[in-house]
């Protein structure tokens, strides 16, 4: 996967704007509706928070290292 790896270094960084990647993905009505029930009932603050955290398991699942987790402002 060519570009990936930048998304999935270790190394310390400032934590700017700059470090943000925006993803824009359609989802069905009935994924999306799944989502936001799933916001309201759990401690996640919006759907970017608790998706952010689902793809942190996923890649750790496959065996992926650890991203760097970095506060966004959703909070």
């Amino acid at each position: 996967m060519a570009g990936a790896s930048h998304a999935l270094e270790t190394e310390a960084r400032p934590k700017t704007r700059r470090n943000l990647r925006f993803w824009n993905i359609p989802v069905t009505t009935a994924l999306d509706d799944a989502v936001e029930a799933a916001v309201q009932a759990d401690m996640h603050v919006s759907k970017s928070d608790l998706i952010r955290e689902a793809v942190r398991e996923k890649l750790a699942k496959m065996g992926y290292p650890k991203p760097e987790v970095e506060e966004v402002g959703t909070r």
